[in-house]
């Protein structure tokens, strides 16, 4: 596609997601309180429809349209839909509360599932591929949410196999880089938070959603 064209639709994408993002977040449920740790205080989801936000939000999922429909293959380009949307829009929640809400997280992985669906028809070994590398995404972070006894958000384990499967479906090596970048930007972030002793709770999805699309962009 035409770069012209790419831009042209990421700008579309990221007023969309400015706009969208506010009914979305005044309608998500809190968790329980029940959730949260003793003295911890989150950050309303409701709170966070503010115009900062929501226009960063919007410029990251054009950024990475832009990444997408410049760097990766035509017929990867549905299985990216969830990610460059919803996915951009849970790591940014998750930036600003450690939180990654559930309903989100299913409405991704049904958008990452029908595009999943819809490349079979133009590439049915890409799905396979992709399919395989978000299983193993998936099992590899739940072996580390089991290691590390709850350190590692359960919430980052859902989010794994749909960036497995994303990355995947451009190629397992994609998909490897886009581990590792993701776990070079978390260890950077997370070594920043304890210089500035910011909580006790570390957001990880961000640094993985970044890292998958670096992987995307060098690879």
């Amino acid at each position: 596609m035409h770069p012209l064209y790419v831009v042209a639709a990421a700008l579309a994408v990221g007023v969309l997601m400015a706009l969208v993002s506010r009914p979305a977040l005044r309608r998500l449920p809190e968790p329980p309180a029940s959730e949260l740790d003793d003295g911890e205080t989150k950050v309303a989801y409701a709170d966070l429809a503010t115009w900062l936000f929501r226009g960063l939000t919007g410029a990251a999922a054009a950024a990475g349209v832009i990444i997408i429909g410049l760097r990766a293959p035509v017929e990867t380009w549905p299985v990216w839909v969830g990610l460059t949307t919803v996915g951009i829009l849970l790591a940014a929640i998750d930036a600003a509360t450690t939180w990654l809400p559930l309903r989100l997280t299913r409405l991704l992985w049904l958008l990452t599932l029908l595009g999943g669906l819809a490349m079979t028809v133009i590439n049915a070994a890409r799905t396979l591929e992709a399919a395989a590398c978000g299983l193993a995404m998936w099992l590899f972070f739940g072996a580390v949410w089991l290691i590390s006894r709850g350190a590692l958000g359960f919430g980052d384990v859902r989010l794994a196999p749909v960036l497995g499967a994303a990355t995947g479906a451009v190629g397992w090596e994609v998909a490897a880089t886009g581990l590792l970048a993701g776990c070079l930007v978390g260890a950077l972030w997370g070594v920043l938070q304890l210089v500035l002793r910011r909580g006790r709770h570390f957001a990880y999805a961000p640094s993985l959603v970044i890292g998958s699309f670096l992987a995307v962009w060098i690879g």
